[in-house]
């Protein structure tokens, strides 16, 4: 898990996947794109909750914060 899940650096990308089985809506924020919560949109890929984006490093810093922007119907939740 340690290599597939969080904020994983490829060569000229970064690839941010969580798993939030319960989620409706999930995107990663952070210093790259000034917190916003609707920019970065993740995909779910899996059936069982696994989310996915990939953001070219031009956009992504070694060093950015963030974190990800969790909603289901009744809750909004920022977590790492």
């Amino acid at each position: 898990a340690f290599d597939y899940m969080g904020a994983i650096r490829k060569e000229d990308c970064f690839s941010f996947r969580v798993w939030a089985p319960n989620a409706d809506f999930v995107s990663v924020v952070g210093d790259f794109n000034s917190w916003e919560r609707y920019s970065n949109p993740l995909t779910r890929i899996t059936s069982g909750g696994i989310w996915e984006i990939t953001l070219p490093s031009d956009k992504v810093k070694n060093g950015d914060k963030y974190k990800f922007f969790i909603k289901n119907k009744d809750k909004e939740l920022l977590t790492t």
